[in-house]
């Protein structure tokens, strides 16, 4: 299933605004339907957060360190403990606060979680590649949803809704695979499904190693004004939004950032055959975000949506939830309401609680 988001905020078809029936909900004056009437009352308190993340941060409701093989990874969470959890994965040189806005929104009927990966943030910055490794990222995260996010009331087991941006999407990816009884939902945005081929593994071990390499030879001030010059974030770069990303960028460790792409950069991950063939065969509830600028999601987005997967593409370039994030957290309260239980229906939306 494909729905895109237009300009005015509701959904439309693949053949655009005005020019496209759909089976479900109505379609407004601008062609496009709206969203479930279940989360329209969480309109206002999307309005309230700003239509983008530059107008408004929002202060954790708690930061804490979880330790992992001798290693601390920060943490930040955002509502109740007792609610539904949300784990929210973030982007290479960024960290979870960068989730802050998206956080909030959905903290006022879930726990938000957000991790600062090994090497960015508040996290450890240890000298080991084999910790950078995109295997062991997996099982970091894993860990963490293992010993907190699922672990609810008086240690009761529950699962958690994990989305994942890029980087963090790719990490959430590897979660698909698991055997233990974690996910209550996957969320990706903008990330890729690792190399087609030899061939292909290669030509991105080489960037990637080139990457790295330009880090230690130039050290990180260089480096963050090259990764901002790449057409992936010409979006951010047109609204402004780099200005906003750079000292949050600038804040890490050259080393860290060289190591991280060494040992979980695409070339790291399986083939995307495989990763596809996960996630169509899964029973966890997938959805694929990702937005029209990005040419890089596009291919990825087509195979899922192919498979039967929920694609949901936005005006937007890379990242999505930076650059809309009311149009962002609507889309995914939507997709968390229609899935979860009827007792965690939206604060206000008419549902029994």
């Amino acid at each position: 299933m494909h729905n895109h988001t237009c300009g005015c905020g509701h959904h439309e078809g693949d053949a655009g605004c005005g020019s496209h029936e759909h089976d479900h909900g109505e379609v407004c004056a601008c062609g496009a339907h709206h969203v479930s009437p279940e989360v329209e009352p969480l309109a206002s308190a999307w309005s309230m957060l700003g239509k983008t993340s530059k107008e408004q941060t929002v202060p954790p409701t708690r930061e804490f360190d979880f330790d992992w093989e001798g290693q601390k990874i920060h943490v930040y969470q955002w509502g109740k403990a007792d609610n539904i959890p949300v784990v929210l994965l973030h982007g290479f040189m960024q960290t979870g606060l960068s989730w802050s806005i998206i956080a909030a929104a959905l903290s006022g009927n879930h726990c938000a979680y957000a991790l600062d990966f090994l090497g960015h943030g508040r996290s450890s910055k240890p000298s080991n590649v084999e910790l950078y490794r995109y295997d062991a990222m997996v099982r970091m995260v894993e860990s963490f949803l293992e010993q907190v996010a699922c672990v609810g009331h008086e240690g009761a087991k529950r699962r958690a809704h994990v989305i994942g941006y890029s980087m963090g999407g790719r990490i959430a990816l590897g979660l698909a695979s698991s055997e233990k009884d974690l996910l209550y939902s996957l969320i990706l945005e903008s990330c890729n499904f690792g190399p087609e081929g030899n061939e292909q593994r290669a030509a991105a071990e080489e960037r990637n190693a080139g990457w790295a390499q330009r880090l230690r030879n130039n050290g990180i001030e260089e480096f963050v004004e090259y990764w901002e010059t790449l057409p992936l974030f010409e979006s951010q770069r047109e609204m402004g939004l780099d200005e906003e990303l750079r000292p949050e960028r600038l804040a890490n460790d050259a080393e860290s950032m060289a190591l991280c792409l060494e040992g979980a950069g695409k070339h790291a991950m399986p083939d995307a055959s495989q990763a596809f063939a996960v996630v169509a065969s899964t029973w966890v509830p997938v959805k694929y975000l990702w937005g029209y600028d990005d040419c890089g999601s596009e291919a990825v987005a087509h195979q899922l949506e192919h498979d039967g997967i929920d694609v949901t593409s936005f005006g937007t370039g890379h990242n999505v939830h930076l650059e809309a994030p009311v149009l962002y957290g609507t889309v995914v309260q939507e997709f968390l309401f229609g899935i979860e239980p009827r007792g965690a229906a939206p604060k206000g939306s008419g549902h029994q609680q």
